[in-house]
């Protein structure tokens, strides 16, 4: 197995990579439905159906309102997945009835859940454009073509004398070549290899702010 942000050999079974420190992600019992994240040489051999970023984040529709979504990227084009209300809580069910049919208590079911939730973008690395398509009729496709310019402005935070964190959330904008822009909030800090990944997709059109 290699490791998926750096490349890594690692030996089966590892939690962590001992290169880049990236946590190397492990189905629990109750994701039989989901193929594991792809390996480094999965992910970068073929071109364009291949997602090389997801990112979860929350689309702006309005000014009071918002939707969760997941942002795969791919080689060519970047594909909007949006997680309803009914759509997670479908998921939701599937994963209580693997919490229930491997017999878990309270406090496993509950850390599950949470694993659950937190791994579940890794599932949209093996799916090609037109499986997530399907998902949902909300989601659609982006060709980087129509794109004009990116910027990304990761979370920031900071404490105050008293101790207590504050800061801002990060944002996503696309602007197209038609004047249309896409706009997304996140809580992504700052990280190297998303920043790499995110300047060879887009190059000169990209705009990274920490």
């Amino acid at each position: 197995m290699y490791c998926g942000k750096c490349g890594r050999q690692l030996e089966q079974g590892s939690r962590f990579c001992i290169s880049c420190g990236n946590a190397v992600y492990q189905p629990t019992v109750y994701e039989t439905s989901y193929t594991p994240a792809p390996t480094y040489t999965e992910m970068y051999a073929a071109p364009g159906e291949n997602a090389v970023l997801v990112i979860s984040a929350h689309r702006k529709i309005s000014f009071f309102k918002r939707t969760a979504c997941y942002i795969v990227f791919m080689n060519d084009k970047a594909v909007f997945a949006h997680l309803s209300a009914e759509h997670q809580k479908s998921e939701t069910a599937k994963a209580v009835q693997g919490i229930k049919d491997n017999g878990l208590g309270f406090f496993k079911g509950s850390a599950a859940m949470m694993k659950y939730w937190s791994s579940y973008h890794q599932k949209y690395y093996s799916m090609r454009s037109a499986e997530i398509l399907a998902e949902d009729p909300s989601n659609f496709v982006l060709l980087y073509q129509n794109i004009r310019k990116v910027l990304f402005k990761c979370e920031s935070s900071s404490y105050d004398s008293d101790g207590s964190s504050s800061g801002a959330s990060g944002s996503l904008r696309f602007t197209l070549f038609d004047g249309g822009k896409l706009k997304f909030s996140h809580s992504l800090s700052h990280d190297k290899g998303r920043k790499n990944t995110l300047s060879t997709l887009f190059a000169d059109k990209l705009k990274y702010r920490k």
